[in-house]
């Protein structure tokens, strides 16, 4: 173990857990007063260019950003056209392709040794907090791997603090890859993970030729409710029926996903029509017997409902699973029609 393993590992898994087009480590010149230097590792898409021993003389750098790095500054641009940069800045990071970044010090002791850098290429990019917190955290491991490694290279026994920074990254990459899947409000899955595990399991069960059921439903008058008691109840209570539903489902094969808004939805491998219809059942109950209170529009007892649309299909080549989720959708909307509070099943696909 390494400073040059553990640059080229981390450049890698970082570029794979936030899926960026590029990480690079960027080390300045120890004696240009932060004017120069050169990327010393990277992982980098093949559709953009490599920015390895390229030396790079900047003294824009030098003049107007040195000194916050230096006190521990974390540059993140969703743009950079609408970052307000100087002319000298942009042309820079023009030359590298570079559309939107993260930078982070990386500080040997007391000085500015180089930058942690994540760039994306393609396009602009909001970061989300979860990412930012990540790189700071990688870039305070890397910190204290700079600030020993004089150590590390005329000691090799002491290679177990790398290995225990490897170890601290692939749980900081672990955790992150979790955060991805889930929704931040309701902690369950989130409509990335929705997406992923519809289509593993048509494919698996178009093989085995059995039922693959959706529920779809969503919270009655919910922007009423919004309006009424403040977002943050009706953050409060979107938890509260993601928990309930959440509750019902037994099987580890079930899943659970925040669709988007108060809207949710369920899949239910391996399930025919009344499984799928005592699901939706037991889910409309358990949301009923939560007794929340909303007194705005709703004429059910003055509690939050819900209205649900069900869709049953055997997966086959000639389908597809958006099919499943058109028919759950066109179910839900008759539930709204025919008054909410009820549920509606789609004929078999």
């Amino acid at each position: 173990m390494n400073l040059d393993t553990l640059f080229k590992t981390t450049a890698r898994e970082i570029r794979k857990a936030l899926r960026s087009d590029r990480v690079s480590i960027f080390r300045f010149d120890p004696e240009s007063n932060y004017t120069s230097g050169e990327f010393v590792s990277e992982n980098v898409l093949p559709d953009y260019d490599s920015t390895i021993a390229i030396k790079v003389k900047d003294n824009c750098f030098a003049e107007n950003y040195a000194v916050a790095y230096h006190q521990g500054r974390i540059q993140v641009l969703s743009d950079i056209y609408q970052a307000g940069l100087k002319d000298c800045h942009i042309k820079l990071l023009e030359q590298f392709q570079i559309k939107a970044q993260i930078v982070a010090p990386l500080m040997k002791g007391k000085t500015l040794w180089g930058l942690l850098c994540v760039h994306q290429c393609h396009c602009s990019r909001e970061w989300k907090k979860s990412e930012i917190q990540f790189i700071h955290q990688l870039a305070a491991q890397f910190n204290v791997a700079l600030e020993h490694s004089e150590l590390l290279e005329q000691f090799r026994s002491q290679a177990n603090q790398l290995a225990q920074a490897n170890n601290a990254l692939e749980l900081a990459n672990s955790q992150l890859e979790k955060l991805s899947k889930l929704d931040a409000l309701t902690q369950i899955a989130n409509r990335h993970c929705f997406d992923q595990f519809l289509e593993q399991e048509w494919d698996r069960l178009k093989l085995s030729e059995n039922y693959l059921s959706l529920i779809i439903f969503d919270i009655d008058y919910f922007k009423d409710y919004n309006d009424s008691y403040g977002h943050l109840a009706g953050d409060e209570c979107l938890i509260q029926v993601a928990q309930a539903a959440q509750s019902v489902l037994k099987r580890p094969t079930d899943l659970l996903a925040r669709y988007g808004g108060e809207e949710f939805i369920v899949i239910l491998p391996n399930t025919n029509e009344s499984g799928a219809i005592k699901v939706t059942k037991l889910i409309q109950k358990s949301i009923q017997e939560l007794k929340i209170t909303h007194k705005k529009k709703s004429n059910f007892q003055y509690f939050v409902t819900v209205s649900l649309g069900v869709a049953i299909q055997k997966p086959t080549d000639k389908s597809s699973a958006q099919d499943l989720i058109n028919a759950a959708d066109k179910a839900l909307y008759k539930a709204k029609e025919q008054g909410r509070n009820r549920w509606v099943c789609a004929a078999k696909l």
